[in-house]
């Protein structure tokens, strides 16, 4: 009697495990392919680029340079900027659909976004 409520025991314990890695796997958010940098200064578009593409991207403001944002191996990251802080420049570099770097004294938002950020329901990525 006692070798079949072990097995029970052990058969139930198997199936949870079994249910949670397959809960798991389906609600895991996948990395959609990403393959757009848009950089804004103010809300306004300043311009949107391949991420496929290893560029440097000079962010000028009143014909002043404030932000070097450089795309390398499809990851993107601030290489450079003027602000007293610094904060963006030590950012991580940035590769998937919704992540962003943000350098709040000069108003610039880098983010990635995927060829399709929307799901059929309409909701963004963001909103996820």
């Amino acid at each position: 009697m006692k070798k079949r409520n072990d097995i029970i025991l052990i058969t139930a314990i198997l199936l949870i495990a079994v249910a949670g890695i397959v809960f798991y796997t389906v609600n895991k958010k996948s990395a959609t392919p990403s393959d757009k940098v848009k950089i804004t200064v103010d809300t306004q578009l300043y311009k949107e680029v391949s991420l496929n593409e290893d560029q440097v991207i000079e962010v000028k403001i009143d014909d002043e340079v404030k932000n070097i944002v450089e795309i390398k191996d499809n990851k993107v990251f601030m290489r450079e900027a003027d602000c007293p802080d610094q904060v963006c420049v030590h950012q991580k570099t940035i590769e998937k659909d919704g992540e962003l770097i943000i350098c709040l004294p000069n108003k610039v938002v880098v983010t990635i976004e995927g060829a399709d950020s929307t799901d059929s329901e309409g909701t963004d990525s963001v909103a996820n």
